[in-house]
């Protein structure tokens, strides 16, 4: 099993950089999802799945207010993310109602967008940055795909592009190896990153040993 890694609750001298794959955006796009009039999910494993990754969110939120954390989402990511609402509720039926499933797509293109209004302000916040997806990380992509192969933990393109972001933000923008960190609910695509020198091992925060208590400290 890959070393556990954990995460400043309040970094000093520095910023938490947290780069999310579509699902986990999605868990984060529903904040008020345990209230009665929003989304709820029938399945049981998705719920606690879901509220795993809320009590991260939970903690992020406060980073960002104080201005100890930034977001990145791969631009695929986020077209990603609206497929696995969609998904959620056309075909696996995890959420209830039209009205819940509207309300998510509601609230994820809230977060992910900011106004002009409120960009044009001094002291904007931005809660995602999108990362879109260039020459430089496409390369990446390509010598990804050859680790996967390797390794034999095939994943998809999206996730590939995920990584290939993370190497471009640590190399193009000067982000610390140690400072930024890859948040997934896919499994395999954990253990395709554990095989990666230079990328920082992976975290599902929807794993019992990565609940949010035992991961901030």
């Amino acid at each position: 099993m890959a070393k556990k890694r954990t995460i400043p609750k309040s970094p000093e001298g520095h910023k938490n950089y947290f780069i999310i794959d579509a699902k986990v955006l999605v868990y984060l796009a529903l904040p008020q999802m345990n209230k009665s009039k929003y989304i709820k999910f029938t399945d049981h494993e998705e719920q606690l799945r879901a509220e795993r990754c809320l009590e991260y969110w939970r903690i992020i939120k406060k980073q960002l207010r104080k201005n100890q954390a930034r977001i990145y989402v791969p631009d695929v990511c986020i077209a990603e993310a609206f497929k696995v609402l969609a998904k959620w509720y056309y075909k696996k039926k995890f959420i209830e109602n039209a009205s819940s499933y509207y309300q998510a797509t509601i609230r994820l293109r809230r977060l992910i967008s900011t106004p002009h209004k409120e960009m044009s302000k001094a002291g904007r916040q931005v809660k995602i940055h999108d990362v879109g997806t260039n020459r430089d990380i496409i390369i990446s992509v390509d010598r990804f795909f050859e680790q996967m192969y390797k390794v034999s933990k095939e994943v998809q393109t999206s996730d590939l592009i995920l990584l290939a972001s993370t190497k471009y933000l640590i190399d193009f923008f000067d982000i610390p190896r140690d400072h930024i960190y890859i948040l997934t609910c896919d499994k395999k695509l954990v253990k395709l990153i554990t095989s990666i020198q230079e990328l920082p091992n992976a975290i599902n925060p929807t794993e019992d040993r990565y609940r949010a208590n035992k991961t901030f400290i």
